[in-house]
């Protein structure tokens, strides 16, 4: 009877226990849920202040240089549109626009240098193929001859 006592009690305290780590991560859940909402809401102000900032309802030296942060940002962001955009218009080298005028070609590659493919190697005994400078075959094991 004092196995079946202490292997009940021991059962208690995993319910117990894990009981506890439902309920915390309930509460886990609810406060990421409570981040989320104080993140977005946060993000609203920012748009707000930065909104004024721009139309000169707002002068503060901290909201000015974040402000210069952020136009700095969406530089570079319209940049990168752009470039996207350039990208998105070329064509390939001999297409003609719907007018059948020339487009501009995007550059080719260089191509390479054609070099002879080294041969590929059998095994003499199963026929499989094998690696180059191997010397035994990774099928049957059989001794590659040089």
């Amino acid at each position: 009877m004092k196995l079946w006592s202490s292997v009940r009690g021991q059962a208690e305290k995993m319910a117990f226990e894990a009981e506890k780590m439902v309920r915390i991560k309930k509460e886990e859940a609810a406060m990421d849920e409570v981040r989320k909402q104080l993140q977005s809401k946060q993000l609203g102000l920012g748009e707000v202040a930065l909104g004024l900032f721009r139309s000169g309802a707002l002068a503060d030296p901290q909201v000015a240089a974040l402000a210069e942060e952020i136009a700095g940002l969406e530089a570079k962001i319209a940049e990168h549109e752009a470039r996207i955009a350039a990208i998105r218009a070329e064509q390939p080298k001999g297409a003609e626009d719907e007018a059948g005028q020339p487009q501009e070609a995007i550059a080719e590659p260089a191509a390479a240098t054609p070099t002879e493919a080294p041969r590929a190697k059998f095994c003499p005994s199963c026929g499989k193929p094998v690696a180059p400078g191997a010397a035994f075959c990774g099928e049957c094991g059989a001794k590659l001859g040089a």
